[in-house]
């Protein structure tokens, strides 16, 4: 338990550490997989049940093997445990923002390469009074 606890603890501050300063990133399937983390209840049994459906990536392959040893020894509140779930909430917390941005800019018609989408594109509803003098 000693050097599971201890590598958790090490590994989740320093991908903490390298999250918050940029130097690493996390691809989609790795953020989506860390919504899903943060609504299970940790258990030794759900982090391994959670670790083998996993995709690869650093969170997966190097925390939660060893979050799961720790659990059958600690609490989930352990602090080795809190630095994962951390981690877990920033990932969680750029996904849900990522997801708002998207919203937004959907909202003021602009499309996924950043242009604006005409009114008259963006929203169904009656045609436009150019494209009705065509019909007639």
């Amino acid at each position: 338990m000693d050097v599971a606890w201890w590598a958790l603890a090490h590994e989740a501050g320093a991908l903490r550490q390298r999250y918050a300063s940029g130097r690493w990133h996390s691809d989609d399937a790795e953020l989506y997989f860390a919504e899903s983390l943060a609504r299970t209840h940790w258990t030794e049994a759900s982090v391994r049940a959670a670790h083998r459906t996993a995709p690869a990536g650093r969170l997966s392959l190097l925390l939660l093997r060893n979050a799961a040893s720790v659990l059958r020894h600690a609490p989930a509140h352990d602090p080795a445990l809190r630095l994962l779930r951390h981690l877990v909430g920033l990932l969680v917390d750029h996904k849900v923002t990522e997801r708002r941005q998207v919203v937004e800019q959907v909202a003021n018609g602009i499309d996924a390469t950043g242009h604006r989408v005409h009114e008259h594109l963006r929203r169904p509803g009656p045609l436009s009074a150019p494209a009705a003098s065509l019909r007639a």
